[in-house]
């Protein structure tokens, strides 16, 4: 665990990473950084049990109840199980994104998190992705204020577009996270970024 970063010593940091950049992407970059920065430190503070903060604040001395046994760890720990992300877009791609979902212009949750899926695929190269990976770029499409739909639950607008009762296909459940982009959801993506743009007038 690294030692804990000052507010001020983030803000440094931060800065002297983007320093080189132009804007647009300075700005963006400078604050997906420093965010990225101050959340690590969070990170640091919150992988310790609830025990053993306590343990540490009151000298280290710890009570052997608070530490969880091995099956209170594992018994329904729905979270013991759920997937992360590596994703780690740069500047770069991270317009590309931009680019890529206003483009599509989704409305509704599923819409959204079909159109990220589709980037990560189509963009991206990525054969599949998870829960987390999409809400890692929803995370990144408001930071760079995007306009995103509204979405309270991301995981359960994925398994309603790979319902088996849903009919369109788009995307695939591969196992008990991963989700790919069926050949009708490649298409599917094409025919939406079409019908997005604005229509030529003929004088």
């Amino acid at each position: 665990m690294g030692n804990p970063v000052e507010p001020s010593e983030a803000v440094k940091k931060a800065k002297a990473a983007v320093e080189g950049l132009e804007e647009p992407y300075k700005m963006e970059a400078f604050k997906l950084i420093l965010q990225r920065l101050i959340s690590a430190q969070s990170a640091d503070a919150d992988a310790l049990p609830t025990g053993a903060r306590k343990s540490v604040a009151q000298g280290g001395r710890r009570n052997p109840r608070s530490a969880p046994s091995r099956s209170q760890r594992t018994r329904g720990d729905s979270n013991a199980v759920a997937p992360t992300t590596t994703l780690e877009l740069s500047v770069e791609e991270l317009g590309a994104l931009k680019s890529f979902f206003e483009s599509h212009n989704p409305t509704g949750s599923e819409m959204c998190a079909f159109v990220i899926a589709a980037f990560l695929r189509v963009k991206k190269k990525m054969e599949r992705c998870n829960v987390a990976d999409i809400e890692y770029c929803y995370r990144q499409l408001i930071s760079m204020k995007s306009r995103v739909p509204v979405v309270k639950n991301l995981e359960k607008a994925l398994q309603w577009l790979t319902a088996p009762s849903r009919k369109k296909e788009w995307l695939r459940k591969v196992g008990e996270h991963q989700f790919e982009l069926t050949n009708s959801g490649l298409i599917a993506i094409n025919s939406l970024e079409k019908a997005s743009q604005p229509k030529k007038h003929v004088a």
